[in-house]
């Protein structure tokens, strides 16, 4: 089964293993942009597995000022609604990838009083700046924050009532061990929420051929900094593997719409570090024609009147069992 998307934002619910939506077709999802048909596999193939060990993992999006902005616009509400009516005061909540905290903070608002919020990052100026926030938010002795390892946090088995983290697991090269890990640090009876993207639905216009090219070599790089790009369709599978009860399944488009030119700027700057930094062009992973012509593509991108770039996502609400 498929759908055709014939205007922006639908929404898709799965429903005995099987997507539905308002628009049935065959095998494509056909997202129509404004300027011309954009096709998107929604069965697309995922990328090479990843190509770093579990803990050497890289956040291939990075933690530019503008990136680190649209991350503190995010709220439970907006971004994590099915997981909102499950958090109460009093409740110890672990957030895992935390980055600046924006997310964080709206959960330590929905357990207080009584409640406590732990969140962790792998990178400490994120952990810092997500500390800064809370404290000046007037949260800062319910909200903490740390430098943790996912695969070896250092809590105690079964502390958490709740666990989640958004955007956590397609940047890792070993998602399901993370998950257990996660798992063992959450109480019998617990809530694990997690929202991830896949990037084989993500709605972008104009299609110009270098921002096509850009798109597909970012996901790429993805896959060499050890996450995978398609992760968002596997996150269902990965929760009953782990024996948890699955409560909720959801797909749809973000509501915190990144602008489109601060989308090209993050592509951008990702391209040009992939050869400055890690030697892209000399390890074969391209050329300077196709870095050129991406380069090329994301200005006429972000030049355009009304750039579009939106991200599909999927979560999970489920239960670890007693």
């Amino acid at each position: 089964m498929s759908f055709r998307v014939e205007r922006f934002g639908a929404h898709l619910w799965h429903c005995k293993g099987q997507l539905r939506g308002s628009w049935c077709a065959r095998k494509q999802a056909t997202i129509r942009s404004f300027r011309g048909p954009s096709t998107i596999m929604a069965s697309a193939p995922p990328p090479s597995s990843s190509q770093r060990e579990a803990g050497t993992e890289k956040y291939t999006s990075g933690y530019n000022p503008n990136a680190i902005k649209v991350q503190l616009k995010k709220t439970p509400e907006t971004q994590a609604a099915f997981l909102v009516p499950y958090l109460k005061p009093g409740q110890v909540v672990l957030d895992c990838g935390c980055g600046a905290g924006g997310l964080s903070l709206g959960f330590a608002k929905l357990v207080s009083p009584g409640g406590r919020l732990d969140g962790v990052d792998m990178e400490e100026a994120m952990v810092q700046m997500a500390a800064k926030n809370a404290e000046e938010a007037g949260f800062g002795e319910v909200a903490r924050f740390q430098k943790a390892n996912v695969y070896s946090l250092p809590f105690e088995d079964n502390t958490y009532d709740v666990i989640t983290g958004w955007g956590l697991l397609l940047y890792l090269s070993d998602p399901q061990k993370a998950l257990q890990e996660l798992l063992r640090v959450l109480k019998p009876g617990g809530i694990a929420a997690f929202i991830s993207g896949d990037f084989g639905g993500w709605l972008y216009s104009p299609e110009t051929p270098g921002m096509v090219a850009a798109f597909n070599y970012y996901k790429k790089l993805m896959a060499k900094d050890g996450g995978d790009p398609h992760n968002g369709r596997k996150i269902k599978r990965l929760m009953t593997e782990a024996g948890l009860e699955l409560l909720h399944v959801g797909y749809r488009y973000d509501p915190n719409v990144m602008p489109g030119a601060m989308a090209a700027d993050q592509f951008s700057k990702r391209i040009k570090d992939s050869v400055e930094k890690d030697g892209a062009i000399e390890k074969g992973w391209t050329t300077k024609e196709e870095v050129d012509s991406m380069l090329s593509g994301l200005e006429k991108f972000k030049s355009d009147p009304d750039p579009i770039f939106v991200a599909s996502i999927c979560e999970v609400l489920a239960r670890k069992s007693n």
